[in-house]
Protein backbone atom coordinates (compact mmCIF):
# COMPACT_ATOMS: atom_id res chain seq x y z
CA UNK A 1 0.00 0.00 0.00
CA UNK A 2 2.81 2.29 0.78
CA UNK A 3 4.74 1.83 -2.49
CA UNK A 4 1.10 2.59 -4.43
CA UNK A 5 0.89 5.73 -2.38
CA UNK A 6 4.43 6.92 -3.20
CA UNK A 7 3.97 5.93 -7.24
CA UNK A 8 0.64 7.98 -7.30
CA UNK A 9 2.98 11.31 -5.56
CA UNK A 10 5.94 10.70 -7.94
CA UNK A 11 3.22 10.98 -11.06
CA UNK A 12 1.63 13.88 -9.41
CA UNK A 13 4.99 15.35 -9.20
CA UNK A 14 6.27 14.96 -12.61
CA UNK A 15 2.54 16.00 -14.04
CA UNK A 16 2.92 19.63 -12.10
CA UNK A 17 6.88 19.84 -13.54
CA UNK A 18 5.34 19.01 -17.36
CA UNK A 19 2.58 21.75 -16.92
CA UNK A 20 4.87 24.44 -15.52
CA UNK A 21 7.09 24.15 -18.26
CA UNK A 22 4.59 23.71 -20.85
CA UNK A 23 3.01 27.69 -20.07
CA UNK A 24 4.53 30.56 -21.57
CA UNK A 25 6.58 32.61 -20.13
CA UNK A 26 5.62 35.52 -20.79
CA UNK A 27 8.22 37.68 -22.74
CA UNK A 28 11.03 36.89 -19.65
CA UNK A 29 13.08 34.26 -20.64
CA UNK A 30 15.28 31.68 -18.77
CA UNK A 31 18.20 32.55 -21.12
CA UNK A 32 20.08 35.64 -19.99
CA UNK A 33 20.07 39.12 -22.51
CA UNK A 34 22.43 40.75 -23.79
CA UNK A 35 23.97 38.18 -26.30
CA UNK A 36 22.23 39.47 -29.37
CA UNK A 37 21.91 43.29 -30.44
CA UNK A 38 19.36 44.43 -33.19
CA UNK A 39 20.32 47.20 -35.36
CA UNK A 40 18.83 49.13 -38.17
CA UNK A 41 20.89 48.28 -41.27
CA UNK A 42 20.10 48.85 -44.69
CA UNK A 43 16.38 49.58 -43.96
CA UNK A 44 15.49 46.24 -41.86
CA UNK A 45 16.42 45.42 -38.30
CA UNK A 46 18.93 42.93 -38.23
CA UNK A 47 20.08 41.00 -35.11
CA UNK A 48 23.91 40.38 -34.34
CA UNK A 49 23.64 36.54 -33.94
CA UNK A 50 20.87 33.96 -34.47
CA UNK A 51 18.29 35.06 -31.61
CA UNK A 52 16.45 33.01 -29.15
CA UNK A 53 13.07 32.03 -29.75
CA UNK A 54 9.86 34.56 -28.31
CA UNK A 55 7.50 33.12 -26.13
CA UNK A 56 4.40 32.06 -27.87
CA UNK A 57 1.50 33.53 -27.59
CA UNK A 58 3.72 36.88 -27.68
CA UNK A 59 1.81 38.12 -24.27
CA UNK A 60 2.93 41.56 -21.39
CA UNK A 61 1.39 42.83 -19.06
CA UNK A 62 0.79 46.53 -19.34
CA UNK A 63 3.64 48.99 -18.18
CA UNK A 64 1.02 51.08 -16.03
CA UNK A 65 -2.35 50.33 -13.74
CA UNK A 66 -4.73 50.19 -16.17
CA UNK A 67 -7.74 51.29 -13.50
CA UNK A 68 -6.27 55.19 -13.49
CA UNK A 69 -5.98 55.32 -17.28
CA UNK A 70 -9.23 57.67 -18.90
CA UNK A 71 -8.56 56.78 -22.05
CA UNK A 72 -6.29 55.06 -25.36
CA UNK A 73 -3.77 56.56 -27.68
CA UNK A 74 -3.84 54.00 -30.65
CA UNK A 75 -0.54 53.01 -32.46
CA UNK A 76 -0.57 53.30 -36.66
CA UNK A 77 -2.36 56.75 -36.89
CA UNK A 78 -1.33 60.26 -38.03
CA UNK A 79 -1.70 62.83 -35.19
CA UNK A 80 -0.62 66.01 -35.80
CA UNK A 81 0.92 66.11 -38.96
CA UNK A 82 3.16 62.89 -38.70
CA UNK A 83 2.74 59.13 -38.29
CA UNK A 84 2.88 57.94 -35.26
CA UNK A 85 3.68 54.15 -34.80
CA UNK A 86 3.27 53.94 -30.82
CA UNK A 87 0.23 54.83 -29.03
CA UNK A 88 -0.07 55.42 -25.43
CA UNK A 89 -2.34 55.95 -22.37
CA UNK A 90 -4.25 59.51 -21.70
CA UNK A 91 -4.64 60.18 -17.63
CA UNK A 92 -7.04 63.17 -17.71
CA UNK A 93 -8.93 62.72 -14.88
CA UNK A 94 -6.34 61.82 -12.63
CA UNK A 95 -5.06 65.24 -11.19
CA UNK A 96 -1.51 64.70 -11.02
CA UNK A 97 1.75 63.06 -12.68
CA UNK A 98 2.57 60.46 -9.81
CA UNK A 99 1.93 56.95 -12.30
CA UNK A 100 4.94 54.37 -11.96
CA UNK A 101 5.63 52.52 -14.83
CA UNK A 102 7.17 48.91 -15.17
CA UNK A 103 8.97 47.40 -17.68
CA UNK A 104 6.93 44.81 -19.76
CA UNK A 105 9.94 42.54 -20.72
CA UNK A 106 13.13 41.63 -20.39
CA UNK A 107 15.71 43.58 -22.21
CA UNK A 108 18.80 45.90 -22.83
CA UNK A 109 18.34 49.91 -23.38
CA UNK A 110 19.12 50.38 -27.35
CA UNK A 111 18.50 54.22 -27.55
CA UNK A 112 17.76 56.70 -25.49
CA UNK A 113 17.10 61.12 -25.26
CA UNK A 114 16.26 63.19 -23.13
CA UNK A 115 14.67 66.80 -24.44
CA UNK A 116 12.78 69.94 -23.69
CA UNK A 117 9.24 70.97 -24.75
CA UNK A 118 7.25 73.45 -23.31
CA UNK A 119 9.95 74.43 -20.54
CA UNK A 120 9.47 70.90 -19.19
CA UNK A 121 12.18 67.68 -19.90
CA UNK A 122 10.91 64.65 -20.85
CA UNK A 123 12.92 61.32 -21.30
CA UNK A 124 12.18 59.12 -23.73
CA UNK A 125 13.98 55.40 -24.40
CA UNK A 126 14.01 52.03 -26.37
CA UNK A 127 14.55 48.59 -25.08
CA UNK A 128 15.18 45.56 -26.74
CA UNK A 129 14.56 41.58 -25.56
CA UNK A 130 17.24 39.57 -27.24
CA UNK A 131 14.27 37.67 -29.19
CA UNK A 132 13.23 40.88 -31.37
CA UNK A 133 10.73 42.30 -29.14
CA UNK A 134 11.10 46.18 -28.93
CA UNK A 135 9.18 48.57 -26.10
CA UNK A 136 9.58 52.42 -26.40
CA UNK A 137 8.30 54.70 -23.81
CA UNK A 138 8.22 58.38 -24.11
CA UNK A 139 7.34 61.50 -21.89
CA UNK A 140 9.09 60.08 -18.50
CA UNK A 141 9.20 62.96 -16.50
CA UNK A 142 10.73 61.20 -13.28
CA UNK A 143 13.24 58.33 -14.12
CA UNK A 144 14.24 56.09 -11.40
CA UNK A 145 17.67 56.58 -10.21
CA UNK A 146 19.28 54.39 -12.19
CA UNK A 147 17.70 55.49 -15.27
CA UNK A 148 18.35 58.86 -14.33
CA UNK A 149 21.75 58.30 -14.33
CA UNK A 150 22.12 57.25 -17.78
CA UNK A 151 19.94 59.68 -19.05
CA UNK A 152 22.17 62.55 -17.72
CA UNK A 153 24.63 61.32 -19.64
CA UNK A 154 23.19 62.21 -22.67
CA UNK A 155 22.73 65.66 -24.54
CA UNK A 156 19.68 67.34 -23.95
CA UNK A 157 17.51 67.98 -26.69
CA UNK A 158 15.71 71.52 -26.82
CA UNK A 159 12.48 71.90 -27.80
CA UNK A 160 10.95 68.69 -28.78
CA UNK A 161 14.58 67.42 -30.20
CA UNK A 162 13.94 63.71 -29.01
CA UNK A 163 17.02 62.41 -31.37
CA UNK A 164 18.01 59.36 -29.65
CA UNK A 165 21.58 58.28 -28.81
CA UNK A 166 22.99 54.57 -27.83
CA UNK A 167 23.64 54.81 -24.21
CA UNK A 168 27.14 53.50 -22.96
CA UNK A 169 27.43 51.69 -20.91
CA UNK A 170 24.50 49.32 -21.88
CA UNK A 171 21.64 49.48 -19.40
CA UNK A 172 20.09 46.05 -18.49
CA UNK A 173 16.18 46.18 -17.61
CA UNK A 174 14.15 43.44 -15.98
CA UNK A 175 10.61 42.32 -16.74
CA UNK A 176 8.42 44.13 -13.96
CA UNK A 177 11.33 46.49 -12.40
CA UNK A 178 10.13 50.06 -11.55
CA UNK A 179 10.98 52.79 -14.41
CA UNK A 180 9.48 55.90 -13.38
CA UNK A 181 7.38 57.44 -11.02
CA UNK A 182 5.90 60.40 -12.40
CA UNK A 183 4.69 60.80 -16.49
CA UNK A 184 3.74 63.65 -18.75
CA UNK A 185 3.84 67.58 -18.45
CA UNK A 186 2.60 69.43 -15.23
CA UNK A 187 -0.45 70.16 -17.08
CA UNK A 188 -0.85 66.42 -19.34
CA UNK A 189 -0.84 63.28 -18.24
CA UNK A 190 0.14 60.64 -20.82
CA UNK A 191 2.85 58.45 -21.22
CA UNK A 192 3.44 56.84 -25.00
CA UNK A 193 4.16 53.27 -25.31
CA UNK A 194 5.42 51.65 -29.04
CA UNK A 195 5.96 47.68 -29.47
CA UNK A 196 7.70 46.57 -32.11
CA UNK A 197 7.98 43.14 -33.62
CA UNK A 198 11.79 43.21 -35.33
CA UNK A 199 11.93 39.79 -36.48
CA UNK A 200 9.52 40.33 -39.77
CA UNK A 201 7.39 43.41 -41.21
CA UNK A 202 3.80 43.88 -40.24
CA UNK A 203 0.53 43.33 -42.81
CA UNK A 204 0.55 47.11 -43.45
CA UNK A 205 1.05 48.58 -47.06
CA UNK A 206 2.51 51.70 -47.29
CA UNK A 207 2.51 53.31 -50.50
CA UNK A 208 5.73 54.84 -51.42
CA UNK A 209 4.43 58.59 -51.18
CA UNK A 210 3.04 58.37 -47.75
CA UNK A 211 6.54 56.68 -46.73
CA UNK A 212 8.85 59.25 -48.17
CA UNK A 213 6.22 61.80 -46.24
CA UNK A 214 6.97 60.33 -43.13
CA UNK A 215 10.60 58.95 -42.82
CA UNK A 216 10.12 56.94 -39.48
CA UNK A 217 8.14 54.21 -41.07
CA UNK A 218 10.74 52.47 -42.79
CA UNK A 219 12.76 52.22 -39.10
CA UNK A 220 9.49 52.10 -36.98
CA UNK A 221 6.43 51.66 -38.88
CA UNK A 222 6.77 48.81 -40.39
CA UNK A 223 7.61 46.39 -37.45
CA UNK A 224 4.98 48.15 -35.59
CA UNK A 225 2.52 46.14 -33.09
CA UNK A 226 -1.48 46.71 -32.27
CA UNK A 227 0.37 46.28 -28.73
CA UNK A 228 -3.41 46.45 -27.43
CA UNK A 229 -3.95 42.68 -28.67
CA UNK A 230 -0.80 41.46 -26.94
CA UNK A 231 -1.48 42.67 -23.39
CA UNK A 232 -2.23 39.84 -20.52
CA UNK A 233 -6.25 39.06 -20.89
CA UNK A 234 -7.02 41.30 -17.37
CA UNK A 235 -5.25 44.64 -19.19
CA UNK A 236 -6.84 44.00 -22.39
CA UNK A 237 -10.51 43.96 -21.22
CA UNK A 238 -10.05 46.79 -19.80
CA UNK A 239 -7.91 48.73 -22.46
CA UNK A 240 -9.78 47.75 -25.09
CA UNK A 241 -13.13 49.27 -23.49
CA UNK A 242 -11.95 52.49 -22.62
CA UNK A 243 -12.76 55.21 -24.97
CA UNK A 244 -9.76 56.37 -27.73
CA UNK A 245 -7.91 59.80 -26.77
CA UNK A 246 -7.76 62.61 -29.02
CA UNK A 247 -9.15 63.56 -32.44
CA UNK A 248 -7.88 60.45 -34.38
CA UNK A 249 -9.67 58.49 -32.21
CA UNK A 250 -9.75 54.88 -32.66
CA UNK A 251 -8.72 55.16 -36.31
CA UNK A 252 -5.32 52.86 -36.87
CA UNK A 253 -3.50 51.18 -39.63
CA UNK A 254 -2.62 48.44 -37.27
CA UNK A 255 -5.58 47.72 -34.91
CA UNK A 256 -9.01 46.24 -36.35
Amino acid sequence: MKKWWLLVLLVIVVLIWWWNNQRPDSISQNSPQGTVEWQFIDQQWQPSSTPPACPEPLEFPAPIDVSLVSGMIYPGQIRGTDFKAHGGFRFDSLGHNQVEVRAIMDGYVTKAARYEQGGEVQYFFFYVNDCGIMVMNDHLKKPVPKLQEMFDQLPLGANGDSRTTEPQPRVFIEKGELLATEIGFSDNVFLDLGVYDLRQQNAVEFSEDFARQHPSIDEYGRNALCWLDYLESADRQVVQALPAGGIEGKTSMYCE
